[in-house]
């Protein structure tokens, strides 16, 4: 009786731990994404805001402006902005679409397919950097990337169109690096540079990635010097001499031109406006930022915030807004209160949430003693503290409990969920039949509504692009919906 399950249970773990499972779980991303793509106007994530910004740059061949017509004052300041380039690089996309169709619908949908091929390029990054963490299996690896992509925040992310997904992609690929670099007892000079050039890429996509990039640079750089001291630096350039001339220019080219973005954008920000990424009323004044949609919420926030505000402490604010709202719109990007969430895996997540902390708290020694995930987590512990001091700030200034999106942690989720496993993995190993049996329980609760499913309940009619996209989701509602509870 017992040879039986163990051959299956066996069987479970080869299977996860195989190749094809992986290639499964890109197929669940692009479904997803697709599902998304092809149904949905852009009403979530500041979609719109993004394409339109695109079509901006369009209007010029190079990302640098002398001054910003007050025609473009709809999109906030632009011709400053830190977070400009992911615009300028799509531009280019956008305008081969521009020739082929004059649909903005159409024009959008394309991009969108793009935002696609990013997020699995994201995920294969991803997938290379846990795998070559030693002492984690590739099982792990994978079902961490399942439960990502299974989250709603996630998993519809892959086909929006904002920056959002290059960024994941970049920096899924700098985890990878930095994850080489660890373990590589050797200093390689073209690592070293090309990691330097995609950092500053990356902030000049997403300049916000900074809480990123900062903690991963600084980490590595820390590890590195306690390897090799006071040789680092003689040993980086004596790599860079044993490379071959074309990839010496190509490096120092590469070099060259990042050095001078940052003095463009972020250094010269910083010298004229006080700020690497200055808000829109530092450049432009009050009245034309008024005319952007972000701007001018924020403006009546700011007005209506009662003078007797008493903000709570920040543990308090943590508890009490900061994790229930993660909880939240993991599973509910529309953000309707209980008009746009289901109420099982709501509680699912919540309860994930709070049990995952614990876990990595009382196996906190596990953890420490293995330098891969102790380098990954850390980079992913500064960024969720720099995320939540941001979002306390927006807090006690506005008066609200705002800013606070799934979305923002989804870089650091495959390294999360990944934490969690390997904590739990000698357990899981032990107790084979319990764990698939939570591990199956589990996802028969996602049914309600992990993935797509919250979003096909909750979204309203408006929300739609076209009446036939409508239509195709209400009969895939319909077969559904003896399924989910409540609905």
């Amino acid at each position: 009786m017992n040879a039986k399950p163990g051959g299956i249970l066996h069987k479970l773990q080869q299977a996860l731990s195989s190749k094809r499972f992986f290639y499964a779980i890109i197929a669940i991303a692009i479904l997803q994404a697709l599902w998304y793509a092809s149904s949905f106007s852009p009403w979530v994530n500041d979609e719109s805001k993004h394409f339109r910004t695109t079509e901006l740059f369009t209007q010029q061949i190079t990302p640098f402006f002398d001054s910003q017509p007050e025609s473009w004052d709809k999109a906030g300041q632009v011709a400053r902005s830190g977070s400009y380039l992911f615009y300028y690089l799509m531009s280019w996309p956008l305008r081969g679409l521009q020739a082929v169709t004059s649909d903005p619908s159409t024009q959008l949908f394309g991009l969108r397919l793009l935002m696609i091929v990013f997020f699995v390029i994201g995920l294969v990054y991803y997938r290379k950097a846990l795998l070559h963490l030693k002492g984690v299996s590739a099982a792990t690896a994978h079902v961490a990337l399942l439960a990502f992509v299974l989250t709603p925040a996630a998993g519809l992310l892959a086909g929006m169109y904002n920056y959002d997904n290059l960024a994941f992609a970049l920096f899924g690929f700098l985890l990878l690096k930095s994850v080489n670099m660890l373990y590589e007892r050797r200093v390689h000079a073209d690592d070293v540079a090309i990691m330097l050039i995609i950092a500053v890429v990356l902030l000049l996509v997403k300049w916000s990635a900074l809480a990123l990039v900062v903690p991963l640079v600084v980490l590595l750089a820390y590890n590195q010097w306690r390897q090799h001291g006071k040789k680092y630096i003689p040993r980086v350039i004596a790599s860079f001499k044993t490379l071959h001339r074309p990839m010496q220019m190509t490096l120092l080219i590469g070099l060259l031109i990042a050095v001078l973005l940052c003095i463009e954008r972020p250094i010269q920000n910083m010298i004229v406006y006080g700020k690497p990424n200055p808000s829109c009323d530092v450049v432009l004044s009050h009245e034309r930022c008024m005319k952007f949609a972000d701007y001018a919420n924020y403006q009546r926030t700011l007005a209506a915030k009662e003078a007797s505000f008493e903000p709570l402490s920040l543990p308090a604010y943590i508890v009490r807004f900061w994790v229930p709202k993660m909880a939240d719109t993991s599973a509910n990007l529309i953000e309707r209160g209980s008009s746009s969430r289901l109420d099982i895996v709501a509680a699912l997540y919540l309860l994930g949430v709070v049990s995952s902390m614990a876990i990595l708290v009382v196996g906190w020694r596990r953890i420490w003693q293995h330098k891969g995930l102790r380098f990954l987590l850390g980079i992913s512990i500064v960024y969720v503290v720099l995320l939540i001091v941001k979002e306390y700030g927006v807090y006690t200034q506005y008066g609200i409990p705002g800013a606070i999106r799934a979305r923002y942690i989804v870089p650091i989720l495959p390294i999360y969920f990944t934490a969690v496993l390997y904590v739990l993995w000698p357990l899981i190993t032990r107790y084979k039949t319990i764990s698939a049996t939570i591990g199956l329980i589990g996802l028969l609760l996602l049914a309600q509504g992990g993935s797509i499913i919250s979003h096909l309940f909750t979204a309203p009619a408006s929300a739609y692009s076209s009446q036939a996209s409508s239509n195709v989701n209400q009969q895939l509602k319909t077969v559904l919906d003896p399924l989910v509870y409540g609905k």
